[in-house]
């Protein structure tokens, strides 16, 4: 036969379960926004560098004359020190010549990449992707302009993709290490939660709570006498049918819709919100319930030194007076049978007596006196 699971066994698993796809969907989803944004963050980044070197009046006034002194490397450089995520920045006149680059045997010569046409012959400002001689990397466009406004060059700023590759894969590594601490945490509190629950439920699994509640109610609607249980705050929380019959509420009424109401409304003339309040256990206490003279007991219930409610029993005190009659009646038929059989004894005694003495006849009369006598008993007793 398959052994079933047990129920912190389940809970344990469902909860993993649960934390580990919860867990996995939000971080694809914050992975997704991050890499996003990693790439959305460097483009701002390259466009902003490039505006600004674009517009600065160092550039375009040694631009206008081609750079005699080469201080656009210089200032190109400093500013390169300055400044993060940033790989290089290239100042170009309109022939495609180079007057910065971060190998310095590259100035002078013609820039590379093919993307640069749009910023040379409209002037658009933009980002692209291409592969220039330090690799493939995230370029942005700018035009510089002279006082005229006349296109005398253009600045590329540069990000190589592996940069933001390897500043994504850190930032997926780091979501996934806070995942798997998250993870984690879930899985002990798992565990806690599921030896929590089995705690509460007294180590019993679902099986044996449905067979103990099922035998519990069974057993409360065989047993003769009433039995009334409320919680703390009075609402009824369990009742059976031999109180409902004999307090006679409210007939054919079906007890689950008793069970939730309030006691004092059930019963007006309880006393069990008294022994909540009190602590105090009552018992053969006489009370009338709807024109029904009871004998109750009442006792509170305790969890850990805490009540938390309250039960009462009682029988109808006109059954427990017809049993209290009857138990008297046969003590006096008890003692009656005594008396009687020291009587008979005694007669016997006679009998055996006479019997010795040899008195036969005596002997005779005396068992027909007796047999008449007891006839005449007999005759009173039947008599209706």
């Amino acid at each position: 036969m398959k052994k079933k699971m047990k129920l912190q066994t389940k809970l344990t698993i469902l909860i993993i379960i649960v934390v580990f796809i919860s867990i996995s969907i939000i971080t694809f989803f914050v992975a997704s926004w991050m890499n996003r944004n990693i790439e959305s963050t460097a483009k701002t980044n390259v466009m902003n560098v490039a505006e600004m070197v674009a517009n600065s009046r160092e550039i375009i006034d040694e631009l206008n004359i081609k750079d005699p002194n080469k201080k656009i490397g210089s200032y190109i450089d400093k500013q390169l020190k300055t400044l993060e995520k940033i790989e290089y920045i290239i100042v170009v006149d309109n022939d495609g010549i180079r007057y910065s680059h971060p190998n310095s045997n590259m100035i002078g010569k013609k820039f590379v990449g093919g993307d640069e046409f749009r910023v040379v012959k409209e002037g658009d400002t933009y980002i692209s992707k291409a592969t220039g001689t330090l690799g493939k990397s995230l370029r942005a466009f700018a035009p510089i302009y002279d006082e005229n406004s006349k296109e005398i060059g253009f600045v590329c700023v540069g990000t190589l993709i592996q940069s933001i590759g390897e500043t994504k894969h850190m930032a997926i590594l780091y979501i996934i290490l806070t995942s798997l601490g998250g993870l984690t945490v879930g899985i002990i509190g798992a565990f806690m939660l599921a030896k929590n629950i089995k705690n509460t439920l007294l180590g019993l699994e679902p099986e044996e709570i449905t067979r103990l509640y099922n035998e519990k109610m069974g057993i409360l609607d065989a047993i003769y006498e009433g039995l009334i249980a409320i919680d703390d705050k009075g609402k009824v929380t369990l009742i059976n049918d031999s109180a409902l019959n004999i307090i006679h509420y409210e007939d054919r009424i079906n007890k689950n819709d008793i069970i939730g109401k309030n006691i004092e409304d059930v019963l007006p003339t309880t006393h069990l919100t008294t022994v909540i309040e009190t602590g105090e256990s009552e018992f053969d206490k006489e009370q009338r319930i709807n024109n029904t003279v009871i004998m109750t007991n009442r006792i509170p219930i305790n969890d850990r030194g805490k009540i938390v409610g309250a039960i009462a029993t009682f029988r109808d005190k006109t059954e427990v007076t017809r049993l209290a009659e009857e138990l008297t009646g046969v003590k006096k038929m008890a003692w009656s049978l005594r008396a009687q059989n020291h009587e008979f004894m005694n007669k016997l005694h006679t009998i055996a007596g006479l019997i010795q003495l040899e008195e036969y006849d005596e002997a005779l009369q005396f068992i027909s006196y007796v047999a008449k006598t007891r006839n005449e008993i007999s005759s009173i007793l039947n008599k209706k």
